[in-house]
Order: C-alpha cells, then sequence, then structure tokens
C-alpha cells in the first residue's frame, strides 16, 4: 500500500500489522462473544450472542 505525503508518491507510511482477538465472557448468565481487530489508523469491535460476524450495526469515526 502507498501513502502519498504532499504529492510525493516515493514517500510511504510503515505499515502495521493486523493483530486479531477473539474472546468470550459470560455476563449476566449469557454467553457473550467479542471480536477486536487493530488496525493501522484505528480498529474494529464486534460483540455479538453468536460467535457468528453476520451484521456491522454500528460504525463510528473516532480521533482516539
Amino acid at each position: 500500500m502507498e501513502t502519498v505525503v504532499n504529492g510525493d508518491c516515493g514517500a510511504q507510511a510503515p505499515v502495521e500489522p493486523i493483530t486479531v482477538h477473539d474472546f468470550s465472557e459470560k455476563i449476566l448468565e449469557q454467553l457473550v462473544h467479542f471480536h477486536v481487530m487493530k488496525l493501522s489508523g484505528g480498529f474494529f469491535l464486534w460483540i455479538g450472542s453468536n460467535p457468528v460476524l453476520s451484521n456491522l450495526a454500528l460504525a463510528v469515526n473516532s480521533k482516539y
């Protein structure tokens, strides 16, 4: 992937690897599944009652 900085196509930003964390927790007698992906410049968080990524319910843009 190439990043253009101030119109210079020769400059490249360092590429961070994507890290994935999957885990489950029992909350109020309900098993809840979590899927977290750390991306370059952000992260993806999925929480659900079945361990199947089916519908994306919310996407938020944040400066953090």
